[in-house]
């Protein structure tokens, strides 16, 4: 049970370092769409479309048998990148 918990928070891991990426890619192409992302052993699949005010960020990702999903709301304050909004997905 534990290897499992452990297995699951690597997915999770994953799936915020997929949004980290897309805060970096933001800054230098606004029109970023997201993509595949190769973190460790795990990958995320990240996908970016412009809100009100904003990017909603849905990261996607897999690490072993563990799936993990997060979508999140960005907007950028003075230079750094705030998430108004954070939240996991189920399904």
């Amino acid at each position: 049970m534990a290897k499992r918990e452990a297995i699951s928070r690597q997915a999770l891991y994953t799936a915020e370092g997929g949004i980290e990426w897309v805060k970096a890619e933001l800054l230098t192409d606004p029109l970023f769409a997201g993509g595949r992302h190769r973190i460790g052993e795990g990958e995320a699949e990240i996908n970016v479309t412009l809100g009100e005010g904003g990017y909603w960020v849905t990261s996607d990702a897999q690490y072993g048998l563990a799936h993990r999903k997060l979508k999140v709301f960005l907007q950028l304050d003075q230079g750094r990148w705030v998430m108004s909004q954070y939240q996991e997905l189920y399904q």
